[in-house]
């Protein structure tokens, strides 16, 4: 959430990176045995990130604002 907090600065390029970082992150916790008892909610974390992840495929405008 502070990705997106700044009152001086347009943030919603932090959107993609962010997405990107916590899909990452829940990946390599999903794959470690340590975390086997949260294997379920993981995976619909990840399902709901994709969800959001592939949204921004079809958006254009993300695009220019990383260009910006």
């Amino acid at each position: 959430q502070q990705y997106f907090l700044d009152e001086k600065w347009l943030t919603l390029w932090h959107a993609i990176p962010a997405l990107k970082e916590l899909q990452t992150a829940w990946e390599s916790k999903g794959e470690n045995p340590k975390y086997t008892l949260y294997k379920g909610a993981i995976c619909s974390g990840l399902c709901k990130i994709a969800k959001y992840y592939n949204r921004l495929d079809d958006k254009p405008v993300y695009i220019h604002v990383l260009g910006m």
